[in-house]
This record gives structure tokens, sequence and C-alpha cells, in this order.
């Protein structure tokens, strides 16, 4: 919080601080054309590409796909434009910039991962617990009257949330790794 009380406070003194390139600019789409590319409202728009708010799915994959789609372009079209000029010093300390924030986000992700995987293996070796409390329960093994209560408010499958949970951050891991190789193809495309 601290530092980012301390980066707010040097942007506004430096207002000539360069802001990354957004999703809107690498598809040269407005905000609210990309609004409407990808069905969600401006607002919507806006608080994702400032990293507030997340696109639903569809929204997100349809995205993949068009920067997917444009980096293809790009790819088939770089032996016809050879004549490009090279990239200045800012866009290449912008691609920089990008894979830095895209290395934290990957990092920050596999911990959350492993933090949905860790519950979810939790819930399940719970469930698996209170299997053998029912299990001594049938055979008429004494049990105490806390694993009588633990067998009986046990669940018996696994909850749902833990799978969509982990495979949002899968999904979005995914994106990310996607990005990451975009960007280097970039960052490699514009030394030569």
């Amino acid at each position: 919080m601290v530092l980012f009380l301390c980066l707010k406070n040097q942007h506004t003194k430096n207002h000539t601080m360069k802001r990354n390139p957004s999703a809107s600019s690498l598809l040269g789409a407005s905000h609210l054309e990309m609004a409407a590319l990808l069905n969600v409202g401006i607002s919507h728009w806006s608080m994702y590409e400032s990293g507030k708010r997340q696109l639903p799915t569809k929204a997100f994959l349809l995205l993949g796909e068009m920067l997917e789609h444009v980096r293809q372009c790009e790819a088939e079209s770089a032996a016809v434009f050879k004549t490009e000029s090279p990239p200045d010093k800012e866009q290449r300390d912008a691609i920089i910039s990008l894979l830095r924030e895209n290395e934290y986000q990957q990092l920050l992700l596999a911990k959350k991962i492993a933090t949905a995987e860790r519950k979810r293996l939790a819930q399940f070796r719970s469930i698996q617990l209170a299997g053998f409390i029912k299990l001594r329960i049938a055979a008429n093994k004494m049990v105490t009257p806390e694993q009588q209560i633990f067998a009986d408010g046990n669940r018996t499958t696994l909850d749902p949330k833990h799978s969509t949970v982990l495979f949002d951050l899968e999904r979005r891991q995914a994106m990310l790794a996607f990005e990451q190789q975009w960007l280097e193809e970039k960052l490699l495309g514009d030394t030569k």
C-alpha cells in the first residue's frame, strides 16, 4: 500500500510519466470499439484495462483470439513491410515494462493456483475422513459424538466452487503465458 501511495504521489508530481500500451492500443481500437467488440459495457472495459475488474470468460477468450489474430497477421506481413523504421527506445522500454508486469502477474497467479489446489485437496481429504468415520459407524465400531457430528456434517462431494476458481485461475495463467510469448516475439522482432 505504501508503494502504491509513493507511486501515486510520484505520478501526480511528474506528469511526464509514460503509460504502458493497453490492449485497445495494441489492437488499434478505441475503448468504445473494444467494449462493443467484446460485448461489454465501456465502463467494464475501462475497469478491465485499469486492472480493477475481470472480463467475462467469453469476452476474455475473444480478446485472446483477437490478439492472436493480430500477432499472426503481423508475422505474415512482416516480410511484406520490411521498410518499417526500427522501434525507438520508448517502444522497447514499454515492451520490457509489460514483460515485467506479466512476469509479476504470472507469479501471483501461480501462488493463487497453489492455494486453490491446497484448498481442494484439504476438502478431498476431509471427505475421505468422513467416509472413514462412516465406515466405522457401519461396522458398529465405537465412535465419539464429535466424530459422528463430523461425519454427518461433512460433504460427500467436492464443492464445485473450488474447481471453478481453479479453472478461472488457470485460464488467466494461459492468457498471461500467451501475452508473454507475444511480447517476447514483439521485442525480438523489434531488435532485428
